[in-house]
């Protein structure tokens, strides 16, 4: 029952696992990620996820999540389906960042620096007379760009000791490598690490897992990635090098709208792939990446719950309907700043976005340091949507932000360059 709890606390959703092998190691990284460096922006998006349903050879572990969002169209809490019912419940800063995440039996705080990092995750689970009692510290560090290279995992027995330590390589803004570690309590040590391979349109299409026997370092995962024309990911397959487990491989499918509907997992036994309970990851870069800036479709999510098949359903965004109207006849009635396309981009990208009134227009392009590199708009506008390219090919390859004002409303999104 634990185990539900915890993977129904974990999921995650953009609108917006080594303990046991490294594979769980690398994945519950990506789980507990996503939601601090993402904001969910669902006055901007066009959908929104109305339900999920997670199908497992356990039936017990079968879950149905039902989302529900408050006035500003944030995702307010999800109530979750299946032998007991549970309420998780979000809450967010003025800035749009994930604060807590409350769910039935656990409860993740996060504290951000200065320049809205993410440093702190703070895991609680229920203690008694109401109260909470923490269990495990996450903390992370960035390098200049506002990228994640280094994660310390501590663990409260009666006092935080350290557990375990991850590093992160990046080569042209592309995570390179990982390296997984952890302390004996006298000393640390390092015993996975995982390699990334990138196709032409800088996704991830393969990756190796190696592990740390005696005086060498092993391989004992392959993974292969393949996607669709829009760059979906649309199937993998794990094969085991070791020979101790199994292979596994999976296939997802999209809408018209490119938003994941659809996964199936399935085991090798005996040389007959039979259906089985792996772990869904139901996103784009944030697959291999750590921060994800920015989405190339207008309902970006990233699930990570295990197993067999899942299901997504979609509602209309209401606060959206009178903008994608507007966008039709170019009288848009509320003030957008849209996600770039393609992001990342090399050499350039589109930036969009909309005014419902006719007023002055900066929109600028800094580097992470806050140093302005380019000024795109510097004019009168009159209402309407507009769309202009940004040319990147004299930058350094890292993360920029781009900055809108238009009269009293102001709106900045981040955007990857890629040599």
């Amino acid at each position: 029952m634990k185990y539900f709890w915890y993977s129904v606390f974990m999921v995650s959703i953009i609108l917006l696992n080594g303990e046991a092998s490294a594979q769980y190691n690398f994945n519950k990284y990506m789980i507990r990620h996503s939601f601090p460096t993402s904001k969910l922006d669902s006055l901007k998006t066009n959908y929104l996820l109305d339900s999920t349903v997670i199908k497992s050879q356990d039936s017990w572990n079968n879950l149905k999540c039902v989302y529900n969002y408050d006035e500003k169209g944030m995702l307010s809490y999800y109530d979750a389906f299946s032998n007991i019912a549970g309420r998780t419940s979000f809450y967010y800063d003025t800035l749009g960042n994930i604060t807590q995440i409350t769910g039935p039996d656990s409860r993740e705080t996060n504290f951000y620096d200065e320049h809205n990092n993410n440093i702190y995750q703070l895991f609680e689970r229920p203690g008694t007379a109401q109260t909470w009692v923490p269990y495990m510290l996450d903390s992370l560090f960035y390098d200049t760009s506002g990228i994640v290279n280094k994660e310390k995992d501590y663990y409260w027995l009666n006092l935080w000791s350290a557990t375990g330590q991850t590093f992160y390589y990046y080569n042209s803004g592309l995570l390179d490598s990982v390296l997984f570690g952890g302390t004996n309590g006298t000393q640390w040590y390092n015993d996975v690490y995982c390699k990334f391979y990138y196709n032409e349109f800088a996704s991830p299409d393969s990756a190796i897992w190696k592990m740390w026997r005696d005086t060498a370092w092993i391989d004992y995962l392959d993974c292969t990635y393949k996607y669709d024309n829009a760059g979906n990911l649309i199937s993998g397959l794990i094969t085991d090098l070791s020979g101790r487990t199994y292979d596994t491989r999976f296939t997802y499918s999209y809408n018209k709208n490119n938003c994941f509907y659809y996964g199936n997992n399935e085991i090798k036994l005996n040389g007959i792939w039979t259906p089985g309970d792996e772990t869904f990851f139901t996103s784009r870069q944030d697959i291999f990446q750590p921060d994800v800036f920015g989405t190339v479709s207008n309902c970006f999510f990233s699930f990570s719950l295990p197993g067999t098949e899942l299901y997504v359903y979609y509602k209309l965004n209401p606060r959206a309907i009178s903008s994608v109207k507007g966008n039709n006849n170019n009288n848009p009635d509320q003030f957008n700043l849209y996600q770039n396309y393609p992001n990342p981009f090399n050499p350039s990208t589109t930036i969009k976005y909309s005014i419902p009134t006719n007023q002055h227009v900066i929109l600028k392009v800094y580097d992470m340091l806050g140093r302005e590199v380019q000024t795109l708009v510097n004019e009168e506008k009159q209402m309407g949507n507009y769309e202009i390219t940004f040319d990147g090919h004299n930058l350094a390859s890292g993360i920029y932000i781009y900055r809108i004002t238009a009269g009293t409303s102001t709106s900045a999104r981040k955007m990857q360059f890629i040599k």
